[in-house]
């Protein structure tokens, strides 16, 4: 039993550092993963972005004048930002992006996706 303790003791540190070291697992390919790289991309439209936000925000971006996969891209054109980097999921469910661009600060983005794995709401810290 001892030896079992010790065991525990003497590695329990090193599998913290194991899993502090491995980057967190991207949602790839989902619709949180599509807006951020829409949000994130001045040069082109990306396709389909604008169909994986829910109804209440493609209304309220289409109220913001921003229609379709063009309107994502023009918003990413006025913000500046060209890299999304996930960060991982909060305990509410909102997943978590970086964004940053050569003129920007890193600012984090939150994205959170309703059951119909559409993004239904978008939150920004104001660097």
């Amino acid at each position: 039993m001892r030896l079992r303790t010790l065991l525990i003791a003497l590695l329990s540190p090193a599998v913290v550092l194991l899993f502090a070291a491995i980057p967190p697992e991207s949602p790839s390919g989902g619709c949180a993963d599509r807006i951020a790289q829409a949000l994130t991309s001045p040069a082109a439209p990306v396709h389909d972005s604008f169909a994986c936000f829910a109804p209440s925000e493609q209304l309220q971006a289409a109220m913001g004048g921003y229609v379709g996969d063009a309107g994502l891209q023009q918003l990413a054109k006025e913000h500046g930002y060209t890299y999304a980097h996930y960060v991982g999921r909060t305990g509410l469910g909102f997943q978590m992006y970086e964004f940053s661009g050569p003129d920007r600060a890193p600012s984090l983005v939150l994205l959170l996706v309703n059951s119909d794995g559409k993004v239904m709401r978008i939150d920004q810290d104001q660097p």
